[in-house]
């Protein structure tokens, strides 16, 4: 199936979920700490602030490196044993006018200290102009945000890369479609400053980077003590992945707990121009509900595809193959006990919580 071919299953698919007219939702994104006003002329401003103070203690970390279910959401990195203290300060501005809204949102981020303090360089962490269409209940948004796929579980994607992706709802089911794009690094590891690595002597005339299609659909229910929410979903992932290591360790062929060798070094030569492609696809359930003093939620997650291009310049096959499949699946489950309404419960706004997920190839969930 091509992009083009795939474009158009998922243009399609939303045609025919959209089809109930209704009022879109009105449009007042901004932050914590809003302020706003409106002009004469209509145009309606909001500005926002917020700080995140996030003292942190991790020790005996496990990061399921034997796992073959790979999440497409990038994550900070958090070293073993680390003590620090993390700060995220945020500035939030929205500007609308009838169905047109632009939103923005500048960001600090990083570890506390007087370095980052006294020379810091705030980054634009979202910007994106949405488009209210009432007539399908629908909102459509270029640009970047948080977008989340399943935020119940957070196995697939919630992440913020560019895109256009398009949300609504009607009575008690809502929907949502997108397409996302990320560019791939082609340097040596951890090296973004050249996309085409040319400070190591290579021109990279390929594709490097991904683009992602997905889909979602939930619908909200009741039942005599209390209420539920069930969705169902999916993402279609096109994946060119750049050469000289990096992308290897990202499909997890190389380096520690790796599918083809296991200790095998990413920047050797035999496997230095390398640069494979993959094709693969995220299917998922997930439902949360409220039963009395208890608030369940799981979600589970099928992923299938393949990975093509493990030959070198040359056309031998240093792994031993040239292709291989995807196959692989994930579960989490939650449960919260809100105790808020209890007279005996002393912590107020506190609801304690168990959680756990397993992932395929996992010998320690």
């Amino acid at each position: 199936m091509t992009r083009l071919m795939t474009a158009a299953f998922f243009a399609l698919m939303l045609g025919g979920l959209v089809m109930s007219p209704a009022t879109a939702q009105q449009i007042k994104p901004a932050g914590p700490g809003t302020a706003e006003f409106t002009t004469p002329g209509g145009v309606n401003f909001r500005f926002g602030a917020s700080l995140d103070f996030q003292p942190m203690f991790t020790s005996n970390l496990d990061f399921n490196d034997d796992t073959n279910f790979r999440t497409i959401t990038e994550f900070g990195a958090i070293g073993e044993d680390d003590n620090f203290i993390g700060f995220e300060n945020r500035l939030f501005f929205t500007v609308t006018k009838d169905r047109v809204s632009l939103y923005t949102a500048l960001e600090l981020d990083g570890t506390l200290d007087e370095r980052e303090i006294d020379t810091n360089d705030p980054n634009i962490e979202r910007l994106n102009l949405s488009l209210q269409i009432p007539e399908i209940d629908s909102t459509a948004t270029v640009g970047a945000d948080i977008y989340v796929l399943d935020g119940i579980g957070g196995l697939v994607y919630i992440d913020d890369d560019p895109g256009i992706w398009i949300k609504g709802g009607t009575g008690r089911w809502s929907w949502q479609a997108a397409w996302h794009k990320r560019t791939e690094f082609g340097g040596a590891a951890g090296d973004s400053s050249s996309r085409f690595a040319s400070r190591a002597g290579v021109t990279e005339d390929r594709s490097d980077d991904t683009d992602f299609f997905s889909a979602k659909i939930g619908f909200d229910g009741k039942h005599r003590t209390g209420a539920f929410h069930i969705e169902t979903f999916g993402l279609l992932q096109f994946r060119d992945t750049p050469n000289f290591g990096s992308g290897l360790t990202r499909l997890n062929l190389v380096g520690p707990g790796n599918v083809a060798r296991p200790g095998a070094d990413p920047l050797q030569a035999s496997i230095a121009d390398i640069v494979p492609n993959q094709t693969s696809f995220f299917l998922g359930i997930a439902a949360k509900g409220n039963w009395g003093l208890l608030r369940p939620s799981a979600e589970f997650v099928y992923s299938g595809g393949k990975i093509k291009g493990l030959r070198d310049s040359t056309g031998a096959t240093p792994f031993g193959f040239d292709s291989f499949d995807i196959n692989s699946y994930a579960a989490f489950a939650r449960v919260d006990f809100d105790f808020s309404k209890k007279q005996w419960w002393p912590l107020r706004g506190v609801i304690p919580f168990v959680q756990g997920e397993f992932l395929s190839g996992d010998d320690d969930p």
